[in-house]
């Protein structure tokens, strides 16, 4: 009788480095089946179905973010937006990072060996280049979407049309903060592929160290959570300006019906065609009970007259407020769903990291 060995379920195997670092073994005394690096969490079809959804973004990201960059650099009215052009560089380096590592094949870009996977001790490797690049750039363009974010809540909700520029700040919270993340990633060894993950972002030490919590996922809820608190003030600013706008500039029933304020042409005064016409704010002194006199010099209807032009100048005011603040709101209608869109996509891949993660423990009963 022939005898094939130990036979694994799907999605574990016979490890060919038995005491490798990052074999899971579900019981070692009794079977000798770790996980496999490709893990089982997900089914063979939902694997290839990420990888045509990885293909299809790179394919689409990475011209869209040229075009965009050519736009915001060649663009003489775009040039001084140095948030977006950072973002779109950033973006466009993830991009190009995970097209490559698409082009290689799932087990020779996370795995080691068909059950331990990727990590620092593998040394320079194109997952180690994934990792520093998608930490970097994810935290670089989330600060860069909280300062424009700032901006536009300073413009809208502040009222702050003049926002002087501070390049030097910009440029240190962009680079230097995702920069501390990054080196302390590095100094700790704590990147590389974990078993379940769709890219090589951190290693299992991360379980011991919470290294992934403190440079990346916490610094990304909070800034999340600053850019929602600003991004709700601004939604509610723009609806009132919208409201106000629409109630301002509606037309009366008398302009809808094709009439006017006025009293028509024929039938002024008493009625009778070609009566004297009355003026509307003596008519108003007169049912204050002051008599109106023909020089127009009673006190009352000069009363009546001044509050009517204060009344005046202060609805010319607040249109011209409103005027201002639809013009800034229409203007900003770009950013403002530029950044909508982005905090959906940001707080998608956070909710996703503590989604798989937890996954992944119940997989292998952690």
């Amino acid at each position: 009788m022939l005898d094939f060995g130990p036979v694994c379920p799907h999605g574990f195997v016979i490890p060919d480095d038995p005491n490798g670092y990052g074999n899971f073994y579900i019981n070692k005394t009794m079977s000798e089946c770790a996980a496999a690096c490709k893990f089982a969490m997900y089914t063979d079809e939902e694997w290839d179905r990420v990888e045509v959804y990885a293909d299809v973004s790179v394919s689409i990201g990475i011209p869209m973010m040229v075009l965009l960059i050519y736009a915001y650099v060649f663009d003489h009215d775009k040039r001084n937006h140095y948030l977006v052009r950072i973002f779109a560089w950033q973006s466009l380096a993830n991009s190009i990072v995970t097209a490559i590592m698409q082009s290689i094949p799932l087990k020779d870009r996370f795995c080691r060996n068909n059950a331990d996977m990727l990590r620092a001790s593998d040394g320079f490797t194109l997952c180690a280049l994934q990792s520093v690049v998608f930490v970097f750039t994810a935290m670089g363009m989330a600060i860069c979407w909280l300062l424009q974010t700032n901006s536009i809540f300073m413009k809208v909700v502040l009222g702050k049309r003049n926002i002087p520029s501070k390049l030097h700040r910009d440029m240190f919270l962009i680079f230097g903060l995702p920069a501390i993340s990054t080196i302390v990633m590095l100094i700790t060894g704590s990147y590389g592929y974990t078993r379940g993950s769709y890219g090589c972002l951190f290693s299992p030490i991360v379980r011991e160290n919470h290294v992934d919590m403190y440079v990346m996922f916490i610094p990304l809820s909070v800034i999340c959570v600053a850019g929602s608190v600003m991004m709700g003030a601004v939604l509610i600013k723009t609806t009132k300006v919208f409201v106000a706008y629409y109630h301002m500039h509606r037309p009366t029933r008398s302009q809808s019906l094709g009439g006017s304020d006025e009293t028509p042409t024929g039938l002024q005064g008493d009625g009778h065609p070609g009566a004297v016409p009355r003026p509307r704010l003596q008519a108003i002194s007169t049912s204050a009970g002051s008599a109106p006199t023909l020089d127009g010099g009673d006190r009352s209807t000069t009363t009546v007259s001044s509050v009517g032009a204060s009344t005046a100048a202060t609805t010319q005011l607040q249109e011209l407020e409103l005027t201002s603040m639809w013009t800034l709101t229409v203007y900003l209608r770009a950013p403002i769903l530029f950044l909508m869109i982005f905090l959906l996509i940001y707080v998608t891949l956070v909710i996703a990291g503590f989604v798989g993660t937890t996954r992944r423990n119940i997989y292998l009963g952690r």
